[in-house]
């Protein structure tokens, strides 16, 4: 059977429910299913996003850098409590700092700008979901599974330039979805893909709104032709 299976940001709220989450995904995939996992940014996260960034067009340097150290050390501690394969958890780690540099580099930049613009709203925004992306790959493998973690733009979903409620673009998306993401669940690997997210058609990042994991799910479900969607919150 071919499956998208997505996890809100309850279900990847802690380690210990990531571990479940990690069991259940393996669980299906040694059964034989084709599996697609769309995660959301971990319980809260997008929403210390969201005052982050405001704070930053505030020009609040130091509640942006208690909010960076904060998020850096709860997925840190996250992929430390969930992974125990020690090269593994080195390479999830180093992927997490690159992403939670990049992070502190954008929202730095607003506080000199002194603006923030909906482009660079749905930049900053996308991290939660690109940082749980890497913890749950992490985990997968960590339990014996083959994962290749995706974007929602590297997976293909390409959407019009509405910053904050982007829209797919469904033709080209249902084409690059099935490209890119096909071949790999075919050949057994576990595509995890951050929900959440999209690119335009110059390469932008975008937001689905809220609520868009459940959005990107479905987008890859109807694109690939799923047997089943499956969602936890």
């Amino acid at each position: 059977m071919k499956l998208v299976m997505k996890f809100g940001g309850t279900s990847v709220g802690e380690s210990s429910k990531i571990k479940h989450v990690a069991s259940i995904i393996r669980d299906h995939a040694l059964k034989g299913n084709k599996i697609v996992v769309v995660v959301s940014g971990m319980s809260g996260v997008t929403d210390g996003l969201i005052e982050a960034v405001e704070k930053a067009g505030m020009r609040d340097r130091v509640s942006i850098e208690a909010f960076v150290k904060s998020v850096a050390r709860r997925h840190t501690q996250a992929s430390q409590d969930t992974i125990k394969n020690g090269e593994i958890l080195e390479q999830t780690l180093s992927l997490l700092n690159g992403q939670i540099a990049e992070l502190e580099k954008v929202l730095v930049g607003i506080t000199y700008l002194g603006e923030l613009t909906p482009r660079t709203r749905d930049h900053v925004l996308s991290f939660g979901e690109k940082l749980s992306a890497i913890v749950m790959s992490g985990a997968l493998r960590d339990v014996g599974l083959r994962t290749e973690s995706f974007l929602g733009g590297q997976c293909g979903i390409v959407t019009d330039n509405c910053f904050g409620e982007a829209k797919p673009l469904m033709n080209i998306t249902r084409q690059q979805v099935k490209e890119r993401l096909g071949p790999i669940i075919e050949a057994g690997v576990v595509a995890v893909v951050s929900g959440f997210i999209g690119t335009t058609q110059d390469g932008l990042t975008t937001t689905l709104g809220r609520g868009g994991s459940d959005y990107t799910a479905t987008i890859l479900g109807a694109a690939l032709q799923v047997d089943e969607v499956w969602i936890w919150t």
